[in-house]
Parts: C-alpha cells; structure tokens; sequence
C-alpha cells in the first residue's frame, strides 16, 4: 500500500484515502438520487468479459452474473451503467488483459495509455444512452472510479495492474470533477 500510495501522491498530488475520501463525499451529496431512482433487477458483473455477442445471430447473451437471487440481484441501475462505463469508457478489460501501460509526460505525471489507438468517438453515444435513460452521467463516473479502487484486492497478484487500476481510478475522478456541463 506505502508504495503506491507514494506512486499516486508523486504522479497525481493526491493520497489514496484523501482520493477514497473524495469519492466517497462525493458519493454522499448524491445518495438521494442513488435512492430515489430505485432499484432494477441486475447482473451485478456487467462488464465486455461477460458480455457474448454474435454478429451472425444478432444477439448479445450475458454470462457470470453475480448475486442471481431475489435478495442480491437487486441494484441500482447506476452500478450497472458503472460497471459498463468501466469497461466502455475506463478501458477496464484492455488494463487487465494488459493491453494498458503507465506513460508520464515531461512533468513526469502519470497516465493510463493503451497499447493501441482506440477509437473514442463513441464516447458520446455513451453519455446520450445514459441520458436517454434518465441517469446522470455525472454519477455514473463517479461510481466508475469507485470500482476501479475496488479492483485493487481482485488484483493483487498483480502490483503493475494494481498501479493501473489506481492510476485509473484518479483519471476517472478527474474527468467526474470536469463534468460540470452535463
């Protein structure tokens, strides 16, 4: 934990609890929307490695749901838009196929870069389908960077995912705090 606390601080000026702290302020101002929107019947693991899709059929088959009973696949909608921005906009599955890197720029400030040039010009269907379904886009990226830090101890065998994922997890929060628009 020391060593990538330190990582984070020196390449993004934040501590790991002051980040995790920030989240979850953040999260607080919006548990009333989180309520009031209810709960929908979920997957609960809704990310690209679980989603099959055969361009012959014409269909899309979900697998490895996660809590399949009355009681645990009940969640908010907003976790499963999160857990689809993670992997459509946070690049989630690309880090840990290690398809992901840690790049700095001349100030040696870190980023998460991809090992190929990524089309991101369907950034914005993405923010119009989750408009279009009456969430706030604003929310659902705010929950993306948490997961992204709940992903660390899934990863631990792994300290050069795990600096990615926390990396990431900072980006997210970032462009969270750059959505004042939407």
């Amino acid at each position: 934990f020391n060593t990538l606390n330190n990582f984070i601080y020196h390449h993004k000026n934040i501590h790991l609890e002051k980040h995790f702290d920030n989240i979850n302020n953040n999260l607080l101002r919006y548990k009333k929307n989180l309520i009031q929107k209810g709960k929908v019947y979920a997957h609960g693991d809704l990310c690209f490695s679980n989603i099959l899709f055969s361009s012959k059929k014409a269909y899309l088959k979900l697998i490895d749901p996660k809590g399949f009973s009355k009681s645990k696949g009940m969640r908010t909608g907003y976790y499963e838009l999160a857990k689809l921005s993670h992997s459509y906009l946070g690049d989630y599955d690309l880090i840990v196929n290690n398809l992901a890197k840690i790049e700095f720029d001349t100030n040696m400030n870190a980023k998460v870069a991809l090992t190929f040039k990524k089309d991101n010009s369907s950034e914005l269907f993405f923010k119009d389908f989750v408009n279009e379904m009456n969430y706030e886009f604003k929310i659902v990226r705010l929950l993306e960077s948490s997961l992204f830090l709940s992903m660390l101890p899934l990863h631990a065998e792994n300290s050069y995912k795990v600096f990615l994922l926390a990396l990431k997890s900072v980006e997210v929060f970032e462009d969270y705090l750059n959505l004042n628009w939407w």
